[in-house]
């Protein structure tokens, strides 16, 4: 990377300064650092399926985010992705990666948890990615999530 009149440019691909061929503004992903939350889950109240998804849609129609966490396979660090969803009255879930995060590249990553803030409490559930193509997922929803009030 060198610099270039004070904007950064990626050195191979153009000599266009980033900031000239991007007008919105990228949010990175935060690195989560909540590993107490996953471990909590053995011990956390059960949230049947069918509750997890009347949660899902209210939040959906209150317009609130989901986070899904991404791990890479070849790197400890886990990373929380804003997730935009559907409403759904299934086992499954769609959603659409937050504008502010860009595209990852779905077929590098694992997605374990769907992450959830509702109320006073985060709800942890563990999910299968069923679907995915570019902006969009389809999640396999659990029988059960986790409610966890730490």
């Amino acid at each position: 990377m060198r610099a270039n009149g004070g904007n950064s440019v990626i050195s191979g691909e153009t000599s266009e300064p980033i900031n000239a061929r991007r007008t919105e503004t990228l949010l990175f992903p935060a690195l989560f650092r909540h590993n107490n939350l996953i471990a909590a889950m053995s011990t956390a109240e059960n949230i049947p399926q069918k509750k997890l998804v009347n949660i899902l849609n209210y939040l959906h129609f209150s317009e609130s985010r989901l986070y899904v966490l991404l791990t890479h396979p070849d790197y400890p660090e886990r990373t929380l992705i804003r997730v935009r969803h559907e409403p759904c009255s299934t086992d499954k879930l769609v959603c659409h990666w937050d504008q502010d995060c860009g595209d990852p590249d779905l077929e590098r990553y694992n997605i374990p948890y769907l992450i959830v803030s509702y109320d006073q409490a985060v709800i942890i559930a563990p999910v299968r990615v069923l679907d995915a193509r570019g902006s969009m997922m389809t999640l396999q929803l659990p029988e059960y999530g986790r409610l966890i009030n730490e």
